[in-house]
């Protein structure tokens, strides 16, 4: 049974007015109210307010600053990451699907879809994360699941696959329901996948879009991206915006920069249950991230490191680069470590993976990745005694492996001795001790009287064939 949150979660920390310094951020010139509106948002410089937060380094998954980021809490609308998550990993994005009559029965924010209507599936995903369209939703779990039900399965597998192990979904648009919630850093790792796929990150930063219509809309329908983030402020890439009364107003907010190195440098903030998410998430970003964390190459795609296993060295090498962002003065330490199940007697072969490295700072992981030999590493010559020596003691063991190393052919031999020994030992001992002589069968007409013979009358005796032998 899921955990049930009752309310909003936990105490609402004492209100603190936000600072009055504004930021005058460039805006962005757009023709319509709604961005004019947007442009107008007012930006504050100060602490995150948010009752829950989380910075995430999106390279290296580090966690640089928060407030309560395993703390259970309603996700609203933010929910639609992982929603549109499974869409776009399922590669059907220019697929057709036909709209059923679930979607057009969801509440709230919706584009109108109705039964009949025939969508590509990357269009109701356009729909739900910049209209943030519920029935869209509703329209994408059935195409790829067929049912709601199952597509939230998915859902709940997806997010332990990816390390959201505080979350459980209940619907796929974010809808308040008791068993639905989910953690800051839970969400920030969904929004690190995501935003990783191009077809992903599009979208998100997308203000408007427009997708075809019906015939009691018009020819087509205007979707207006609900993240005034995106218009009052330059850096910022999307995610995910979110709101109902239980789950106050939330946030998925990304920002990329160039690094010191020329690479660009991704931050991700969620901010959840926010009096003001937009400067929250821009406060977040800027102040706690990019001014204080910078980007630091730990190790080199290909680059090799030494192993050693019971006393074999084994050359194994990264895939990849690793990457993490690092405040001034912290010194990484590094440590390799070996897959635990893997003995010296298993061969290994190229591109296997066989260990892992990991940095640490202040005794916390900082950043992982997977070691894979660099070259076949063949068993130890030893492995086919390995029957033969786990019946043994330690002692006797290591010495039949020496004997068995230096003269295999005499260790046959002695072992057949040893055999003709016992079988020699077995027959002095059967003549020393022979067996008693069988005794003689009953002649015919005895044995014929003893058979014929009654108890006498008053006696308790039982026939003689029925005592036992004689």
């Amino acid at each position: 049974m899921p955990q049930v949150l009752a309310g909003v979660p936990g105490a609402t920390p004492k209100a603190t007015p936000l600072p009055t310094q504004y930021v005058p951020l460039p805006a962005r010139a757009e023709s319509d109210g709604y961005a004019r509106h947007a442009e107008s948002l007012p930006i504050f410089i100060g602490p995150v307010q948010a009752q829950a937060w989380v910075l995430m380094d999106a390279a290296s998954g580090r966690v640089l600053d928060g407030r309560d980021p395993d703390r259970k809490m309603f996700p609203a609308s933010t929910t639609k990451t992982m929603t549109t998550l499974l869409a776009v990993e399922s590669g059907q994005l220019d697929q057709t699907f036909t709209i059923g009559p679930d979607p057009a029965k969801t509440g709230e924010a919706s584009v109108f879809l109705m039964p009949g209507e025939k969508f590509v599936l990357r269009d109701l995903v356009k729909a739900a994360l910049i209209r943030s369209a519920n029935d869209s939703c509703v329209a994408i779990a059935e195409a790829l699941a067929g049912s709601v039900p199952r597509f939230v399965e998915r859902m709940n597998a997806r997010a332990k696959a990816l390390g959201a192990i505080h979350t459980h979904f209940a619907n796929p648009h974010g809808l308040h329901d008791p068993h639905h919630f989910t953690t800051p850093h839970d969400l920030a790792l969904i929004a690190r996948r995501a935003m990783s796929l191009p077809s992903f990150s599009s979208i998100v930063g997308t203000r408007e879009a427009r997708i075809h219509g019906n015939a009691a809309i018009g020819p087509s329908r205007l979707l207006l991206n609900r993240n005034r983030l995106l218009f009052r402020w330059d850096g910022c890439e999307g995610v995910k915006t979110g709101y109902t009364r239980q789950a106050g107003n939330c946030l998925i907010a990304s920002s990329t920069r160039t690094g010191p190195d020329g690479k660009p440098w991704r931050l991700i903030a969620v901010v959840m249950h926010s009096p003001s998410p937009w400067s929250d998430a821009y406060n977040a970003l800027v102040h706690g991230g990019f001014e204080k964390f910078a980007p630091q190459v730990l190790a080199r795609a290909n680059q090799e490191f030494p192993l050693t296993r019971e006393g074999q060295t084994v050359p194994v090498r990264l895939d990849r680069e690793v990457r993490v962002a690092l405040s001034p003065g912290e010194q990484p330490e590094q440590r390799i470590v070996p897959e635990s199940a893997r003995k010296a007697e298993v061969a290994l072969r190229r591109g296997e993976r066989v260990a892992h490295v990991e940095w640490r700072v202040g005794g916390r992981v900082v950043a992982v990745a997977p070691l894979f030999a660099s070259e076949n590493v063949p068993a130890a010559s030893l492995t086919q005694l390995g029957s033969l020596s786990q019946a043994l003691n330690t002692p006797v063991r290591e010495s039949i492996k020496r004997g068995f190393q230096q003269n295999r052919i005499f260790i046959s031999a002695a072992l057949l001795l040893g055999a003709l020994a016992l079988a020699a030992a077995a027959l002095r001992a059967a003549r020393a001790h022979p067996e008693p002589p069988a005794p003689k069968p009953l002649s015919k007409p005895k044995a014929a009287q003893l058979e014929g013979t009654a108890p006498t009358p008053g006696s308790s005796e039982a026939p003689l064939r029925n005592r036992g032998p004689l």
